[in-house]
């Protein structure tokens, strides 16, 4: 059982880089944002815009925003708070990401490490929370735009029965080992 589920972390893992670079991404990078901006600024100074598109979207935290256009050190025409994400103040030296080096936040489907900052218990309880309501039925639904298209929907609903089946047997252990974990304690 081991060996399929890492099998299937894999796949999806795999899966969510073919997303990437089918969606026409420009690849990792990583800057640092100079100076602090407001909730309404729509130019910003960065370190460096090396490695990002002339107009794409980033992400600043919790934030999604587009541009569309940029120079050696700036972002300009900025639209702030893109797909249901706040526009907030941000500090310089906050990092800055590309769509790409947010793999690992699409692929879960929320922020893992934007939410690890609010205290290691918090955060712990508040990632396992979105693992269960958010992660795993992306997970489930493999929602993936490559595979939108005539043929990629009957590999999407091939995937989608495996990862149903995979689901209940995980969902079945753990009832199982709840059960014997509960079994023991009335026994002693």
């Amino acid at each position: 059982m081991n060996k399929l589920l890492v099998a299937f972390a894999l796949l999806f893992f795999f899966f969510t880089l073919i997303d990437s670079v089918v969606m026409g991404s420009g690849g990792v990078a990583v800057t640092q944002l100079r100076n602090a901006i407001t909730a309404t600024d729509t130019t910003m100074t960065v370190t460096s815009t090396r490695g990002y598109l002339s107009a794409d979207f980033i992400r600043m935290g919790n934030e999604k925003v587009s541009y569309n256009g940029k120079d050696a050190t700036h972002f300009y025409n900025l639209s702030r708070g893109q797909d249901g994400t706040i526009a907030v103040i941000h500090t310089a030296n906050e990092k800055i990401y590309s769509p790409d080096a947010d793999v690992l936040n699409a692929a879960l489907g929320y922020g893992l490490i934007n939410t690890a900052g609010s205290g290691a218990t918090f955060s712990f309880f508040q990632n396992l929370g979105l693992f269960f309501t958010v992660t795993i039925p992306k997970l489930i639904t493999w929602n993936f735009s490559f595979l939108d298209t005539d043929y990629g929907i009957y590999i999407r609903y091939i995937l989608i029965a495996v990862s149903l089946g995979l689901t209940i047997t995980v969902i079945i252990q753990i009832a199982q080992s709840f059960g014997g974990i509960l079994q023991g304690g009335l026994n002693r």
